[in-house]
């Protein structure tokens, strides 16, 4: 008997490491992925490094563009794309863009780098994390106001 109560006690605190050490292993590994947590300026925070990355050897880091890339801040760049929506940019750079590999990072890298993109320009898409929803994206419209960059919601296209 005092061999079976021996067994049994040494049963249990196996299970009792083997359980911490799942649940340190999935702590660290929780800990390990990238948060999405933060809203938009943690999103275009991300956005800063994922251009860096994938887009500075072209449109340099400044955003001011190395030649022929053109640069996505600046007067040219609010002449091409004011009264576009955020919608419109996200979705043309998500097609063609990096320029020798055309639409090869995840949907969520191109959705923080435009989110960069806006906060450089001091484009007001809001708090929120963008989540790549086009009707909420078409609601903020690229426009130049008092010689800055900004941008404003729209009420959405009644469907």
């Amino acid at each position: 008997m005092n061999c079976f109560r021996w067994k049994l006690a040494l049963g249990g605190s196996i299970l009792i490491v083997m359980s911490g050490l799942a649940a340190a292993q999935a702590k660290a590994a929780a800990a390990a992925k990238p948060s999405h947590a933060g809203g938009f300026s943690a999103q275009a925070k991300r956005g800063h490094d994922e251009f860096v990355e994938n887009c500075a050897v072209c449109h340099a880091e400044d955003l001011s563009g190395l030649d022929p890339a053109p640069p996505l801040t600046g007067g040219s760049f609010m002449k091409k794309w004011q009264g576009k929506s955020l919608w419109d940019l996200y979705d043309k750079v998500r097609k063609t863009m990096p320029q020798q590999d055309k639409g090869s990072l995840s949907p969520s890298t191109y959705l923080d780098i435009i989110a960069f993109v806006a906060k450089f320009n001091a484009i007001n898409a809001g708090s929120a994390e963008l989540k790549g929803d086009p009707k909420t994206m078409k609601a903020v419209v690229i426009k130049k106001a008092a010689g800055k960059q900004e941008a404003s919601a729209r009420p959405a296209p009644s469907m």
